[in-house]
């Protein structure tokens, strides 16, 4: 049974990470301002030990109705004493196992946050999911962007013939090249959008719309695909709603991904650029200040987009 990451990972403490989830969040808030009955969706996910989008889901959208998954024996038990509500149920197996057995009429919300690379497996599981989550859902995969696991010790063709065996359609237009060290993470997004696409293709004349394609890095790059299941017209009005509250997201007919930025500024420094960007017009001599400190227009206007989302940490004496 492989080891759980969240014995060793403090996924609450990683700030491209919770901005991810806050996007999420806003995604799931912006569907329900829609009309969608969100909050009424169940919400499966991978929750480890802290649990932290489970928290999130439950303080903003008032879902009341969780699964998580668990691979590692080990850990059931420290999952089951952790857990903060009473209504999360702990799936001790694989994600293949849970979404083989997976049965269900009712749209689901469901956050396969992997934190290995795309591999066969996962592609099984998208396509079994693809075939059985019914209009109204919500499916959120994420996937390291980097050659971990075995792909590390392989070099570029060697990387480009494993997907090529294990995903061969979805990597026929790539060259090794696109499998550096430096380049695999966009190579993984593009498979993973075009494998996530394909598998509701078999459902017309419902669709998968993705409207969330991010690329962000704490300690290694991580790749996720999101999006909503359903008829083309709701899925187009939904489309229109997300450009009013997530501008920044690349578009959801095309390939791009957007970046999420990392923010590796002082408390005190933010509090500058929180005045600096909210303030019209701009105060000048502020402005001043953080070029002094080597932050550019676009660092700047990066920030702008995402004030609401990057975490503060603080520490606390008990």
């Amino acid at each position: 049974m492989a080891r759980s990451s969240a014995t060793y990972v403090p996924y609450d403490l990683r700030p491209s990470k919770q901005i991810e989830r806050r996007i999420l969040v806003d995604f799931l808030l912006a569907a329900r301002s829609a009309g969608l009955p969100v909050s009424s969706l169940p919400y499966v996910g991978m929750g480890g030990i802290k649990f932290v989008d489970f928290l999130m889901m439950h303080k903003f959208l008032g879902i009341k109705q969780f699964v998580s998954i668990e691979r590692d024996a080990d850990v059931i038990e420290r999952c089951k004493f952790n857990k903060p509500f009473g209504n999360i149920s702990i799936y001790n197996g694989d994600v293949s196992d849970y979404v083989d057995e997976f049965d269900s009429g009712k749209p689901h919300i469901f956050w396969l946050d992997y934190d290995w690379a795309l591999s066969q497996n996962i592609f099984e599981d998208l396509i079994d999911l693809g075939s059985k989550l019914v209009t109204g859902s919500f499916l959120v995969v994420t996937v390291s962007g980097e050659a971990s696991g075995p792909l590390r010790r392989l070099n570029d063709r060697e990387r480009l013939r494993y997907f090529r065996d294990t995903l061969n359609d979805f990597s026929l237009d790539l060259s090794e090249t696109h499998f550096s060290d430096a380049s695999i993470r966009f190579a993984v997004s593009t498979m993973l959008l075009r494998i996530l696409v394909y598998s509701f293709r078999a459902r017309h004349p419902i669709q998968f719309f993705p409207y969330i394609k991010v690329l962000y890095k704490d300690s290694m790059w991580m790749v996720t695909v999101g999006g909503y299941l359903g008829e083309t017209a709701r899925g187009l009005s939904l489309a229109q709603e997300l450009g009013e509250h997530l501008p920044f997201l690349t578009a959801w007919e095309g390939e791009s991904f957007f970046q999420i930025p990392q923010f590796n500024i002082t408390d005190s420094e933010r509090r500058i650029f929180d005045l600096l960007v909210t303030d019209r017009p701009c105060d000048r001599s502020t402005a001043r200040i953080v070029r002094k400190w080597g932050f550019d227009a676009n660092f700047v206007r990066q920030y702008r987009n995402m004030i609401r989302y990057i975490p503060r940490y603080f520490e606390t004496a008990w």
